[in-house]
């Protein structure tokens, strides 16, 4: 884990819009950083406490300083319950899905996470299963798992998990 880290995406930070850019293109997803573009132009400033929805991008940033993984993330604080989005790029180990977790859990202080996949994403869903994640939804648009802060989530001591 030593030299990667995870941020938020801040649209004013144009190095890190190039590079959630650059993954997007090379992964042929589709290209986050017009969201992230048209989040600037509306003066998003990051959380607030006053707002009760907090929204953004996670990226897992590797030792090259390029994003390894990403998702989307919507959390809404009256009910503690986070929505976590992972696009399918079709990797054995995702990191960021436990490492999402603790900053669902840890940082924006949720009770509930819900992680929703892509239906082909087969070796994440796979992976998720076998962790013990519960299964939620099942049906031609996605699949989607509920985790509570209550589970017991084992990580290992650098606090990740490879999935």
């Amino acid at each position: 884990m030593e030299g990667k880290r995870i941020e938020v995406i801040n649209p004013y930070n144009d190095e890190q819009v190039e590079r959630i850019n650059d993954f997007c293109l090379h992964h042929d997803l589709e290209n986050v950083a017009k969201d992230l573009l048209s989040k600037k132009k509306f003066k998003e400033t990051g959380f607030s406490f006053l707002n009760p929805i907090f929204e953004g991008y996670l990226a897992l940033f590797g030792r090259d300083n390029k994003v390894k993984d990403f998702c989307k993330f919507h959390a809404e604080r009256d009910i503690k319950q986070c929505f976590l989005s992972f696009p399918n790029i079709k990797q054995k180990h995702r990191e960021l899905v436990d490492l999402a977790l603790l900053y669902t859990f840890n940082e924006l202080g949720m009770e509930t996470t819900i992680i929703s996949l892509d239906k082909e994403d087969h070796s994440l869903r796979t992976s998720l299963e076998h962790h013990g994640f519960s299964l939620v939804s099942d049906d031609e648009d996605g699949t989607a798992f509920v985790v509570s802060k209550e589970d017991e989530i084992e990580f290992d001591k650098k606090g990740v998990r490879t999935l």
